[in-house]
C-alpha cells in the first residue's frame, strides 16, 4: 500500500514538473517550420539573402550597377524602400539583432495577367519575437495609417493602410515565420501553404539544385521554368509573349549563387531537367561543351547573339524533334520540313546538318534603322567550305530542275568593298536555317548566304552579306575588341549555349520585343542603361546538369566609344559628305547627302529618307542654307558644273531655279553675305577662267569688275573681314588674289609661288602678337604667311608632295596655331616653333582634306577619311586615335549634335556600300 502511495506520488510530481516545464518552454520557443514550407509552389523565383542588412549596406552601396539602377524611376522607389528599411532596422537594437546574419527570403508570383507580386519571410527565433516585430512594424507606420487584424485558417493576419492612394501590406506570424505581402491573397496562399504536405522542397529539380546551393555567397536565387515564363512573357508584346511562354519546356530548376562586384553581378549554378526530351536542355546536355571560336567571324558592332555548342548536330537534330512531338508544339514546323523534303524528293537534314562543325549562332548587329532581316544572320562553322559549297550546289541544283529556273540565276559573284569577289547564293527555301537548326531560328528568313573562309553566313539580301563580311574583312570582330575581351574573363571558355547581348546598342532590338509602355519607360531611361556593357548567359554541361554563368557588367565608359545609332540605306553608293542643316521649324538637324546616281536626298534625324530627288550631276563644294525670303524658312542652296540649285526642305525648286550658269564651274561656289542681311553674294569660278557673282535670284551682280584669271581657280572663294575692311581670296596654280568686294585687287603678294594643287587658305586674325595674316602653302609644301601690307614670311617644315593636305589650326588651346600636314598616308603636325609634336602612318593614302572638329575649349581632333580602305579616322589631339576608332565609311563626315535633347555628339558618314551611317561620339 505504502509502496503504491509512493509511486503515484512521485508520478504526480514528475508529470506536474513536465506540465510545467511544457508550459513554460513554449512560452521561450515556437514551432517551426522551415521558410521553403511556407512558399506556393506557383512561385517563379526565390530569393534567399543571409544577411539582409549587411547586404544592402555594404555590397549594393559600393555596387555601381545598382548605384546607376538608382536613378531609374521603379528600381529607384524600390531602392529608396530598401534603404529606409534598412535605416529603421539599424536604429531599433533589439530588430537590428534579429536580422543580423540572418536568412531572409522573398518569393516573386505571377499576379494578374501581366503583373507580379513577392512574399518576403523571416524566420523568427523564439514566440516574443512577434511582439518585438508588431511593435516595430506600429511604431513605423507613417502618420494617418492604419492597422486592422483578422482572422484567416484561425492565423492572426495584420493589414497595414497608408492614407492617400499608397498601396498598403499584409503581415502574419504563423509556425514561426514571419510573412509580409504587397497582396493579402498572396500572403493567404502561403498561409495554407504551411498547412499542405507537398511544397516546393518536395521537388525532385528543386531538391537537387538546392543541394549545390553555396553558402558563402551574397544570396541565392532559385528559378522555376514551368512558372517563370508566365511572368517574363508578360513584358513582351502580343507577337512574342506566346514564344516567351514555350520556355516552360526549356528546363525544371536552377539555383544561382549571387556574387556583387563593384563593377558586375555575377550569378553562377546549376539547372537540372528531367531524363527524357521534355526538357529542351535535356537535348543539350547530350552534348560536349565547346571552344565557341564563332567569335572571331561576329562583327564588334553587333547588337548580340545566340549560339549553340553541339559536338553532334544529326543527334542535335533527332533529339529535337521528339522533344517537339512530345509537346505537340511543331505541328507546323514538322509539317513545312516534311513538305519541303518531299516536294523535292530530298533529305535537307542529310544535306547539311553532317557538314556543320561545333557552333552555330544567331547574329543581329546594328538594327537601329532598318528591319529586322537586314541585321539578322545564321552564321554556321562548317567542316570543310569546298564540300559545304558543294552540297549548296547540289541542293539548288535539285531545286532549279524542279522549279525550271536555270542554276545559274540562283548565283551571284560580286566584289565586296571594291576588293575580292565573293559569290552570293539565292536560297529559294524560305527559313532554311530554321529548318536546320530548330525553331529559336526560324525568325530569320534568309533569302541568300555565303562563305567566309570556313563559316557560312546566312543573310536577306546580297548588301546586307556584303557588309557582313565587309567588317570581317577589316578585322572589327569580338575576338578583337578589347571591352569584349575583358567581359569574357567572367565566362567559361567552354559552352552549349551562350547569349550576349550589347545593352547601349539594343534599342531597336528591344522596341521589336517590348510592350510598347515598357519600351517607352526604356526609352525614358536610356541614359542609365548606356552605361551598362553587356549580359551574357551560358550553359555549360557537367554531368548530369547544366552549370550556368548570367553576367550584368557596368562600364560607364562604353559611351565614349563610338556607337552606331543608325543605318539609313541608299539607292546606290554615298558620293558626297554628308552635310547637316536644320529643320526651321523644329530647329532640329537633317541630313543631306549626294550619291552616284545623282540623287540627292534629305533625311530626318532617325535616318528616315523625307524626300529623293534626281539633278544634272556631282554637288561642287559645300551645300549651304540660305533665308531667300527673309522670312525664317530655309533653303538648299549649291552648285554642279552646269547650274545653280536652291530648293526648298522639301525638294521643291524657288522660281527661277535651277539657274544655268555663265561658264561651266570649276570649283564649288563660296556664298557671301557681307552685313548678315540676307542680301546674298554667289561667288563661282568658270572654265573660261572668270570669277562670277551672282545674287541670290542668279543675276549677275552689276559693279563687279576682276578680269580673268591666270589660271583656272579650282578653290572655293573665301570672304575675310579684317577691321572695317573685307577682303575675298582664292588662288590658281600660280597666283594668290586679294580683292575687295568690287572684284578689285586689294592687297598684292610681294612674292609670288607655285600654289599647291590642295591649297587651303586660312586667316589668323587674333593670336597675340601677330598681325593679321593668310595662311597657305605652296607646291612643296612651305608655309607662306600673307600679310595685308603685301609682306610675304616663308616656314619651311620640309618638304611634302604636291597632293598634301593643309591646315592651320591651334588644337590644344595654346593660343598657337599648330601646322598641320596629311600627305599620301602620313599625318604630320608641327607646333608654333616648327618642332614636330604628331607623326602619324596609316596603312593607305587619306583621301580628302582634313577637317578639325573642336568638342570643348582645347579638346580638337582632326578627321581623316581614307577613301581606298573605306576608313575614318579621329586623332586626338595628342597623336592617339579616338576611341572606338577607325570606322567604317568612305567620304568625308560630319559631326555635330543632331537631337536637341541629348548633348551627345553624332558622325554621319557615307559608304560605298549604300549605306549612310550614324555613329554616335561622346
Amino acid at each position: 500500500m505504502i509502496r503504491k502511495v509512493l509511486f503515484w506520488t512521485v508520478a504526480a510530481i514528475l508529470t506536474g514538473i513536465l506540465v510545467y516545464a511544457f508550459f513554460e518552454l513554449r512560452r521561450g520557443n515556437i514551432q517551426k517550420v522551415d521558410i521553403i514550407q511556407a512558399v506556393p509552389t506557383d512561385a517563379a523565383i526565390l530569393v534567399i539573402t543571409h544577411d539582409l542588412t549587411g547586404f544592402i549596406r555594404e555590397e549594393m552601396s559600393r555596387n555601381k550597377i545598382w548605384q546607376e539602377l538608382g536613378d531609374m524611376n521603379k528600381i529607384g522607389e524600390f531602392q529608396k524602400t530598401l534603404n529606409v528599411l534598412d535605416s529603421l532596422i539599424l536604429d531599433d537594437k533589439e530588430i537590428a539583432a534579429l536580422y543580423k546574419g540572418k536568412d531572409v527570403s522573398f518569393s516573386i508570383h505571377k499576379s494578374g495577367r501581366n503583373g507580379f507580386d513577392y512574399i518576403l519571410y523571416y524566420q523568427m527565433e523564439n514566440k516574443g519575437n512577434d511582439k518585438q516585430i508588431l511593435s516595430f512594424i506600429q511604431d513605423k507606420l507613417p502618420d494617418g495609417s492604419t492597422l486592422s487584424n483578422r482572422r484567416y485558417n484561425e492565423i492572426r493576419v495584420y493589414d497595414a493602410d497608408f492614407p492617400g492612394k499608397k498601396k498598403g501590406f499584409s503581415f502574419t506570424f504563423s509556425h514561426g515565420l514571419f510573412l509580409l505581402s504587397r497582396s493579402s491573397i498572396l500572403l493567404e496562399e502561403a498561409i495554407r501553404q504551411i498547412e499542405t504536405n507537398h511544397g516546393v522542397a518536395d521537388e525532385p529539380g528543386f531538391r537537387e539544385v538546392a543541394r549545390t546551393a553555396g553558402r558563402n555567397v551574397e544570396g541565392n536565387i532559385f528559378l522555376d521554368y514551368k512558372t517563370i515564363p508566365g511572368i517574363v512573357s508578360g513584358l513582351f508584346n502580343d507577337r512574342y509573349s506566346g514564344w516567351v511562354e514555350d520556355f516552360v519546356h526549356f528546363a525544371n530548376w536552377s539555383e544561382m549563387d549571387v556574387n556583387i562586384r563593384p563593377d558586375a553581378v555575377l550569378l553562377n549554378g546549376f539547372t537540372y531537367s528531367g531524363t527524357g526530351m521534355e526538357d529542351f536542355l535535356s537535348i543539350i546536355l547530350k552534348h560536349q561543351p565547346q571552344r565557341l571560336d564563332i567569335e572571331a567571324v561576329i562583327p564588334e558592332n553587333m547588337v548580340g547573339f545566340f549560339a549553340l555548342g553541339l559536338d553532334d548536330f544529326p543527334k542535335f537534330k533527332r533529339d529535337y524533334v521528339e522533344h517537339l512531338e512530345i509537346h505537340g508544339s511543331g505541328r507546323t514546323y514538322l509539317r513545312e520540313l516534311k513538305t519541303l523534303n518531299e516536294k523535292y524528293k530530298i533529305d535537307v537534314d542529310k544535306i547539311f546538318l553532317p557538314l556543320m562543325d561545333r557552333q552555330v549562332a544567331l547574329v543581329l548587329t546594328d538594327v537601329r534603322n532598318f528591319d529586322w532581316d537586314e541585321n539578322a544572320y545564321v552564321v554556321c562553322n562548317t567542316k570543310s567550305r569546298s564540300l559545304a559549297e558543294e552540297k549548296l550546289l547540289e541542293f539548288l541544283g535539285i531545286i532549279a530542275e524542279k522549279e525550271g529556273v536555270a542554276l545559274s540565276s540562283l548565283i551571284v559573284s560580286r566584289p565586296v568593298n571594291n576588293d575580292v569577289n565573293y559569290t552570293f547564293y539565292q536560297i529559294p527555301v524560305p527559313f532554311l536555317p530554321g529548318k536546320l537548326f530548330g525553331k529559336m531560328f526560324s525568325g530569320i528568313n534568309s533569302k541568300y548566304c555565303a562563305f567566309y573562309e570556313n563559316y557560312m553566313i546566312f543573310g536577306n539580301s546580297i548588301p546586307a552579306l556584303s557588309k557582313y563580311i565587309h567588317a570581317n574583312q577589316l578585322g572589327n570582330s569580338l575576338s578583337s575588341d578589347l571591352d569584349f575581351a575583358q567581359f569574357s574573363e567572367y565566362l567559361a571558355s567552354r559552352s552549349n549555349l551562350y547569349f550576349y547581348l550589347n545593352i547601349p546598342a539594343s534599342g531597336k532590338l528591344l522596341e521589336r520585343f517590348l510592350k510598347k509602355d515598357l519600351f517607352e519607360k526604356y526609352e525614358e531611361q536610356k541614359d542609365q542603361f548606356s552605361k551598362f556593357q553587356a549580359f551574357a548567359y551560358q550553359i555549360t554541361s557537367e554531368n548530369d546538369m547544366a552549370y550556368n554563368n548570367i553576367i550584368l557588367k557596368y562600364s560607364p565608359d562604353m559611351r565614349d566609344e563610338a556607337q552606331t545609332v543608325w543605318e539609313s540605306r541608299l539607292e546606290n553608293p554615298v558620293l558626297t559628305k554628308p552635310r547637316l542643316v536644320t529643320n526651321h521649324y523644329t530647329g532640329e538637324k537633317e541630313i543631306f547627302v549626294q550619291d552616284e546616281g545623282n540623287n540627292i536626298y534629305l533625311l530626318n534625324n532617325s535616318g528616315r529618307i523625307l524626300w529623293k530627288q534626281k539633278i544634272d550631276g556631282l554637288i561642287m563644294g559645300d551645300v549651304y542654307q540660305v533665308d531667300y525670303y527673309k522670312n525664317g524658312k530655309l533653303q538648299l542652296m549649291f552648285n554642279t558644273r552646269e547650274q545653280l540649285h536652291v530648293m526648298d526642305r522639301n525638294g521643291n525648286y524657288i522660281e527661277r531655279y535651277p539657274v544655268t550658269l555663265r561658264s561651266p564651274a570649276t570649283n564649288g561656289m563660296a556664298l557671301f553675305d557681307y552685313e548678315k542681311n540676307r542680301n546674298y553674294r554667289i561667288a563661282v569660278a568658270g572654265e573660261d577662267r572668270g570669277i562670277y557673282l551672282y545674287d541670290k535670284s542668279g543675276s549677275l551682280v552689276k559693279g563687279w569688275n576682276i578680269t580673268k584669271t591666270e589660271g583656272r581657280v579650282k578653290m572655293a572663294l573665301k570672304h575675310f573681314r579684317v577691321g572695317t575692311m573685307d577682303y575675298i581670296v582664292f588662288a590658281d596654280h600660280f597666283t594668290t588674289y586679294i580683292l575687295n568686294r568690287r572684284g578689285e585687287s586689294r592687297v598684292k603678294a610681294s612674292k609670288h609661288f607655285p600654289v599647291a594643287k590642295n591649297a587651303n587658305i586660312v586667316l589668323e586674325s587674333n593670336t597675340t602678337g601677330i598681325k593679321p595674316r593668310l595662311a597657305l602653302t605652296d607646291s612643296l609644301g612651305r608655309v607662306h604667311f600673307i600679310y595685308f601690307d603685301g609682306t610675304v614670311e616663308t616656314v619651311d617644315l620640309g618638304i611634302f608632295g604636291g597632293g598634301h593636305y593643309f591646315e592651320y589650326s591651334d588644337l590644344d588651346g595654346s593660343g598657337r596655331r599648330e601646322y598641320i600636314f596629311v600627305d599620301g598616308g602620313e599625318l604630320k603636325v608641327f607646333s608654333h616653333d616648327g618642332s614636330r609634336k604628331i607623326s602619324r602612318s596609316f596603312k593607305s593614302d587619306i583621301t580628302s582634306a582634313p577637317v578639325i572638329y573642336q568638342f570643348s575649349y582645347g579638346n580638337k581632333k582632326i578627321g581623316l577619311v581614307s577613301g581606298e580602305r573605306s576608313e575614318l579616322y579621329l586623332v586626338n589631339n595628342d597623336g592617339s586615335l579616338y576611341k572606338g576608332f577607325p570606322l567604317l565609311g568612305s567620304t568625308p563626315f560630319s559631326i555635330g549634335v543632331i537631337n536637341k535633347t541629348t548633348s551627345k555628339f553624332n558622325l554621319i558618314v557615307g559608304s560605298d556600300e549604300n549605306f549612310l551611317y550614324n555613329y554616335s561620339v561622346q
